[in-house]
C-alpha cells in the first residue's frame, strides 16, 4: 500500500506539473519515494523545475545539482535551468559553468544554442577560466554563423580584445572586416597597437602600425594622434627629417588641438630642430612651449636648458645666461649643468670675475655634481689668466686628488707643470710632466709632457739626462 500511495503521489504531482500548477505539484512530487527507494534524474528535474517556476531558486538548485552523470535531454535542461537559477542569485561563475555544460550537450539543439549564447555573453561579462573570452565568442560565431545575435557578438569580440588590451588579436580579427564601423575600429586598434609597441621600444614596428592606422583616416582625431606618434617613433630612431615632417603635419591638423598630444608638440618640435642643429627654430619652438600654461615642470626645466644651449652654441651668451638662470631657479634636474654653463658663458662674454664667482658658487652648492672636475679645471685656468697661481694650483690639486679617473687629470698635471715652469720651479715642473708620462703613457698629454720636459732639460743644459730618460719610454721615437 505504501508503494501504491507513493506511485499515486507521483502521478498526481506530475499531472499538476503538466498543468503548470507547480505549487500544487510540489507536495505530491516530494511524497514520491522513488523506485526501490531511490529517485532518478527525471524525478529531481521535475521537483527542481517546479521550484524554479515558483522563484524558489535555492531549492531548485539543490534538486538540479542532484542530477549527476546523465547524458540525455533531461540533464541538458537541468544544467540550463540551474544556470538561470544561479543568475537570479547573482552567482555568475556558477551560472557560467552550468551554461557551459548545457552548451556542450547536443540532445536539444535549441537549448544548446541558447546556452551557448548565454555562456558567450557571460564570459564577456566576468571572464572565462577555460579559454580566452574572444576565443569563446568566436566559437559561438563559428557554430552559429547565421545567428541573429551575430552582430552583437562581433562587437563583443572586438570589445573583449580591446578591454584586455590584446590589440594584436583585435587587429587580426578586424583585418578583413569591411563595414565602416569595423574599419573605424581597425584604425583605432592599429593606433593602440602602435603605442603599445612604442612603449616596448619597438619603434620600427610601431611605425608600421601607425601607418596602418593612417591608411584608414575615418576618425580625424585618431589620424592626428597616429601622425604624432609616428613622428615620436621616427625621432627615437634618429630619423629627424621624417619626425619633423610628421610633427608639422600633426601641428597643422584641425583635430590636433583636441588631442592630449598637442600640449607637448612645441617641445617635440624644439627637440627635432635642436637635433638637426637648427638652433633658431629650436629656440622659437621651445619658447612657444614655455609660454603655454605648463604643469609639467620637468619639461619646462628641460626647455629652458635647451634654449640656453641653443643660444650658447649660437654664441649668444647673454641670452644663454638668462635661460640657464630660469632653469637654476626651478632647481630641477641638471640645475648643476645650468650653473656650470652659466659660468662658462660669463667667461665667453669676457666677464672673468663673474665666471670665477659663479664657479666657486657652483662648487659650494653642488657637492655631488658630475661636473665638479670640469669646474675645478676651468676655475684653475681662470686663476692662471688672473695671475693667481696659488689658487690655480689649489684647484688643480683638488681635481687630481679627488677625481683620479677624470680624463682631466693629465691635463691638470700639464697645467701645473706649466705654472711651475713659468715661475722657475723647474724640478716641480719636471715632476709633474714625468707623472703624466708615467700615469698616462701614450696619451696626447704624455706626448706633450715629453716635449715640455725636453725644453726644461735644454734650459738646464742636461740634454744627456733627457736622452737617457726618453730611451725608457716606448711611445717616443728618439
Amino acid at each position: 500500500k505504501r508503494i501504491e500511495h507513493s506511485e499515486i503521489s507521483k502521478i498526481i504531482g506530475e499531472s499538476y506539473f503538466n498543468l503548470q500548477k507547480y505549487k500544487e505539484a510540489i507536495p505530491y512530487l516530494k511524497n514520491y519515494k522513488g523506485k526501490r527507494g531511490k529517485w532518478n534524474n527525471t524525478d529531481y528535474y521535475f521537483l527542481g523545475y517546479a521550484y524554479y517556476k515558483l522563484n524558489d531558486f535555492e531549492n531548485a538548485i539543490r534538486n538540479f545539482n542532484k542530477i549527476i552523470g546523465g547524458k540525455n535531454a533531461v540533464t541538458q535542461n537541468a544544467y540550463y535551468h540551474l544556470a538561470e537559477c544561479y543568475l537570479k542569485l547573482d552567482k555568475k561563475q556558477e551560472a557560467l559553468n552550468a551554461f557551459r555544460n548545457a552548451a556542450h550537450m547536443k540532445y536539444k539543439p535549441t537549448i544548446q544554442k541558447d546556452a551557448w549564447l548565454n555562456y558567450a555573453k557571460l564570459s564577456y561579462e566576468i571572464g572565462n577560466p577555460y579559454k580566452s573570452v574572444p576565443e569563446v565568442l568566436q566559437e559561438y560565431i563559428e557554430l552559429y554563423p547565421n545567428s541573429k545575435h551575430k552582430n552583437e557578438i562581433n562587437e563583443l569580440i572586438i570589445s573583449a580584445y580591446i578591454t584586455s588590451k590584446d590589440y594584436k588579436g583585435a587587429l587580426k580579427y578586424l583585418e578583413n572586416k569591411k563595414s565602416a564601423k569595423e574599419r573605424t575600429l581597425f584604425q583605432k586598434v592599429a593606433f593602440y597597437r602602435g603605442v603599445e609597441l612604442f612603449i616596448e621600444g619597438n619603434y620600427d614596428l610601431a611605425i608600421e602600425n601607425f601607418e596602418s592606422s593612417l591608411t584608414i583616416p575615418l576618425d580625424a582625431k585618431f589620424t592626428a594622434r597616429a601622425t604624432f606618434w609616428k613622428g615620436e617613433s621616427n625621432y627615437r630612431l634618429n630619423n629627424f627629417i621624417d619626425a619633423l615632417a610628421d610633427f608639422k603635419k600633426f601641428y597643422s591638423s584641425n583635430e590636433a588641438p583636441k588631442t592630449i598630444e598637442f600640449k607637448t608638440i612645441n617641445y617635440n618640435l624644439g627637440y627635432v630642430y635642436f637635433k638637426q642643429k637648427d638652433y633658431n627654430n629650436a629656440i622659437t619652438a621651445f619658447k612657444k612651449y614655455t609660454n603655454q600654461n605648463i604643469d609639467d615642470t620637468v619639461k619646462l626645466n628641460d626647455s629652458y636648458l635647451r634654449i640656453g644651449d641653443s643660444y650658447f652654441v649660437s654664441s649668444n651668451y647673454s641670452n644663454a645666461i638668462i635661460y640657464y638662470n630660469k632653469a637654476i631657479k626651478l632647481n630641477g634636474v641638471d640645475s648643476d649643468y645650468a650653473q656650470f654653463q652659466k659660468a662658462i658663458s660669463y667667461g665667453l662674454t669676457g666677464n672673468e670675475n663673474t665666471k670665477i664667482t659663479t664657479l666657486n658658487s657652483f662648487l659650494n652648492t653642488y657637492l655631488k655634481s658630475t661636473y665638479r672636475d670640469d669646474a675645478l679645471f676651468v676655475l684653475g685656468n681662470s686663476y692662471i689668466k688672473k695671475n693667481k697661481n696659488n689658487l690655480a694650483l689649489e684647484n688643480f690639486d683638488k681635481l687630481i686628488s679627488n677625481f683620479k679617473r677624470s680624463p682631466l687629470v693629465p691635463k691638470a698635471l700639464l697645467k701645473k707643470g706649466l705654472i711651475f715652469y713659468n715661475t722657475n720651479r723647474n724640478e716641480e715642473a719636471l715632476a709633474n710632466y714625468k707623472s703624466v708620462v708615467k700615469r698616462f703613457p701614450n696619451s696626447d698629454e704624455a706626448k706633450q709632457a715629453v716635449k715640455n720636459a725636453r725644453q726644461i732639460y735644454v734650459d738646464l743644459g742636461e740634454v744627456d739626462e733627457y736622452a737617457s730618460w726618453v730611451k725608457t719610454l716606448d711611445f717616443v721615437n728618439v
